[in-house]
């Protein structure tokens, strides 16, 4: 599992059910090494179910463990990188078949892979160029206030494109549309190769 977590392009955690990291592949590690991936960091030191962890990661963790899908932005300078849960199935799609109990977690940028993954989503959901559009823009960490003011719309027309992204995808909050949109950026076509991929 090891080998093949080291060749994926994006960072990939594995935490045992205790909340301790066992592995964390080569691109998770140089994404740790950025002097503004403090959060990234110590979560990558300490169990994420310590009384010290934030609040946020032991909820999703807990919520992993549930088997349950998640997603959210590193808080503070990490901002821009995203904490993706993944089943043991969407492991096993992958490639990475383990039979161990315990969390995975992709650690995705954001800017990384958007477009493809909102192409997949917009051929496999039949969603509008508007609601492509405003999910990219999501995608890449806008707001939908931000979306818009950039293309001079009223907030209520944002947000009825919201309700019908909600609803064409089955999923429920802003935060879940995003996790679904990750996930399909481990498996877009035109996914972008680990050395094409800058270290800063």
């Amino acid at each position: 599992l090891e080998s093949l977590m080291e060749q994926m392009p994006m960072g990939l955690l594995f935490f045992d059910t205790a909340g301790r990291l066992l592995h964390a592949n080569a691109r998770a590690r140089l994404l740790s090494a950025r002097p503004e991936s403090i959060a990234l960091r110590t979560l990558q030191r300490g169990p994420v179910l310590a009384s010290t962890a934030d609040a946020a990661l032991r909820a999703l963790f807990l919520q992993s463990l549930q088997g349950r899908s998640g997603c959210m932005e590193l808080p503070g300078p990490d901002a821009g990188l995203l904490l993706v849960t993944l089943p043991l199935s969407d492991l096993a799609a992958l490639g990475l078949h383990h039979r161990a109990p315990g969390v995975a977690w992709a650690v995705l940028e954001r800017s990384l892979g958007a477009e493809a993954a909102v192409a997949l989503a917009r051929q496999a959901y039949r969603l509008s160029p508007s609601e492509s559009d405003l999910l990219l823009a999501l995608m890449r960490g806008q707001t939908p206030q931000d979306f818009a003011d950039a293309r001079g719309s009223r907030i209520s027309t944002v947000r009825t494109q919201m309700s019908a992204l909600l609803a064409k995808t089955r999923t429920q909050r802003q935060q879940d549309l995003v996790a679904l949109v990750a996930r399909l950026m481990l498996l877009a076509p035109g996914q972008v190769s680990l050395q094409s991929i800058p270290v800063v």
